[in-house]
């Protein structure tokens, strides 16, 4: 009777794992299983409150689906509400923009393809057993002599997805002109638009920009219209804090974009505040650029505004001339930032380097005390870079 026992246990631990997806514990693992296997990775990213990640989870359990997908891939699944696991993907600068999806990766940590799986159980299957679910994009062959709108608009959202807003505008050019030539006005190429562009530089965007009204028809909500824009200006804005050709004439576009999907006063401020503080701070125009900072701080009066101000005048110039706009305010403002130990921590972290800029080393040596004090354990790094 023992070893019937003993043959039993074995035999359900030999079937334990039948009929499940062999889900890796994490994405290090998976990759690492990848290359002993000489297979792709496929990570499923969902939202547990996503109605479409629950019926497409329901649909895993599908003994087809998990037989292709335990042989064809090393499987791991991302939870979006969880903040440490959608680290795993921001790490390899990847950004969602909508759940479900499937990314495949190849064994060397890159992404290749993604899918938008179907809700329909047949046509998910379609999808799995569909050659090109396994295949790399290739979207750098994609362009003018191509004219595949649907490749076209998922090499976008490709590019959408890992951030390279050269190449996603590059996509937006090439889809203008071929859906120029079918009807650049229809809700077709509304919908691919939204989907696929993430910036406004390119000649799609500019299109759909001239013509909000025809985009809110289609929408069928103009509140809905300027979020899509919003977005994508705050992606160019961006784009252009991180460029080193930055110029005033981007910064006064960049307004117009705005105005033209009725931002007000307040939200063109928001966007563009860096971008001309970086303009005017380049261009030697100090008056100019003191000016631009008070009417930050004047419309934004949190201690975080400010030191988010301080630290952009830091991280720009090496000289003292916007000095007086700090003198002029950090009394007041370390009153209020004391309450917060993370908020007063910054603030004494560039207090001390804008003394520095004074040649102010004591107050420089004091500044950093005081943030060794709060925990900021880089005291003497900071030190032989700013106070000697």
């Amino acid at each position: 009777m023992r070893a019937i026992k003993i043959l039993g246990f074995f035999f359900l631990i030999s079937f334990a794992g039948f009929g499940q997806i062999n889900w890796q514990p994490t994405l290090a693992e998976a990759f690492k299983q990848a290359k002993v296997e000489n297979k792709l990775v496929l990570v499923e990213c969902f939202h547990p409150q996503c109605s479409h990640c629950i019926s497409l989870n329901q649909n895993l359990d599908d003994p087809e689906i998990q037989r292709v997908l335990n042989e064809k891939y090393i499987n791991y699944r991302i939870d979006i509400s969880n903040r440490i696991q959608y680290q795993e993907l921001k790490d390899r600068n990847i950004s969602l923009i909508q759940w479900p999806v499937f990314l495949v990766f190849n064994k060397e940590d890159s992404l290749t393809n993604y899918v938008e799986p179907t809700e329909l159980l047949a046509s998910l299957k379609l999808q799995l057993a569909n050659v090109e679910f396994s295949s790399d994009l290739k979207c750098d062959r994609v362009g003018i002599e191509e004219p595949n709108i649907d490749l076209l608009s998922k090499c976008g959202v490709y590019y959408r997805m890992t951030q390279n807003i050269e190449k996603n505008n590059e996509m937006a050019n090439y889809l203008y002109f071929w859906l120029n030539q079918e009807n650049i006005g229809s809700e077709k190429s509304w919908m691919v638009y939204k989907k696929s562009v993430s910036s406004s530089d390119n000649l799609l965007a500019q299109f759909w920009l001239q013509n909000l009204s025809l985009a809110t028809q289609y929408e069928k909500s103009e509140n809905v219209v300027k979020e899509i824009m919003a977005a994508q200006l705050q992606t160019k804005m961006i784009s252009l804090y991180k460029s080193d050709k930055l110029t005033p004439q981007d910064v006064v576009t960049l307004k117009e974009e705005l105005t033209k999907i009725g931002a007000d006063e307040t939200k063109i401020l928001s966007f563009t505040w860096n971008l001309e503080l970086i303009t005017l701070i380049k261009s030697g125009d100090f008056k100019n650029a003191k000016i631009l900072c008070n009417k930050v701080v004047n419309q934004f009066p949190t201690p975080g505004a400010f030191i988010t101000v301080f630290r952009l005048i830091n991280d720009q110039m090496n000289t003292s001339e916007l000095n007086s706009f700090f003198e002029e305010n950090i009394e007041v403002l370390t009153q209020k930032a004391v309450k917060n130990q993370e908020l007063s921590k910054e603030l004494l972290l560039q207090s001390a380097r804008f003394y520095s800029k004074a040649n102010n080393l004591k107050a420089c040596r004091e500044s950093l005390q005081k943030a060794a004090e709060l925990g900021f354990n880089q005291q003497q790094e900071f030190e032989e870079k700013y106070c000697r």
